[in-house]
């Protein structure tokens, strides 16, 4: 199961590259909710927790992409395998 969930940083990276492409008064804001989120979640080491955290992760950004409208092939490019 955790085999075909990306590894934590590198989705953090990818939704941060992401966060860069939203319009310019909400990237601030996601970009610090993934922070902390991130920050508070980073000494877990339950690796079936940290991989549904992981998904969640990956689901809320897809979720912030369509509600700002974001083309669908440059967030599939970006979360490529997630």
């Amino acid at each position: 199961m955790a085999a075909s969930v990306p590894a934590p940083l590198h989705l953090y990276r990818r939704i941060l590259r992401l966060a860069r492409r939203l319009p310019a008064d909400a990237r601030p804001y996601y970009a610090q909710y993934a922070r902390e989120n991130f920050a508070a979640f980073r000494d877990e080491s339950d690796a079936d927790r940290a991989a549904e955290m992981t998904r969640r992760g990956a689901e809320h950004t897809k979720w912030v992409a369509r509600k700002f409208k974001m083309d669908e092939q440059v967030v599939a490019k970006v979360m490529e395998g997630v």
